[in-house]
């Protein structure tokens, strides 16, 4: 039970760094996607589109789905596009015409995606954990 708890508080202590540190300021840009080159690629799995804008050999990408490659370029094409994006993998946290928000990631959203990735590794770590444990007493 105490090798549950200090498994469990580690990986919160973990995940929760990971999650400050990637939404720092120093991981956090701003970009004008106005010129940039609109592109989608399928979902193998399912049948949505993702969107991707590219300008300056970058790529920068929401997680926003779309019936079609047409619907995203319809909708994002002519704007004055502001997005404000993670430096690490180019994903956009906030996508802006004007003052319009045309995509939002969402900290709700990401915090309940960081606790549950936080349950799943628990579940998967917790057995060998309690199995090193055991040999070792």
């Amino acid at each position: 039970m105490k090798a549950d708890f200090l498994v469990l508080a580690v990986l919160a202590l973990f995940f929760i760094g990971w999650f400050i540190n990637s939404r720092s300021d120093s991981n956090i840009g701003y970009i004008d996607l106005a010129g940039s080159l609109l592109t989608c690629e399928k979902d193998k799995k399912w049948s949505h589109y993702l969107g991707y804008f590219s300008l300056n050999s970058e790529q920068y990408y929401t997680l926003q789905k779309y019936s079609s490659c047409d619907a995203f370029k319809a909708e994002m094409a002519g704007k004055s596009l502001m997005a404000k994006y993670l430096k690490s993998n180019g994903f956009i946290l906030e996508l802006k015409d004007d003052e319009q928000i045309l995509y939002n990631s969402g900290f709700a959203g990401s915090s309940f995606g960081l606790i549950l990735v936080w349950f799943l590794t628990f579940a998967v770590i917790r057995m060998p954990v309690r199995w090193l444990i055991k040999k070792r007493a």
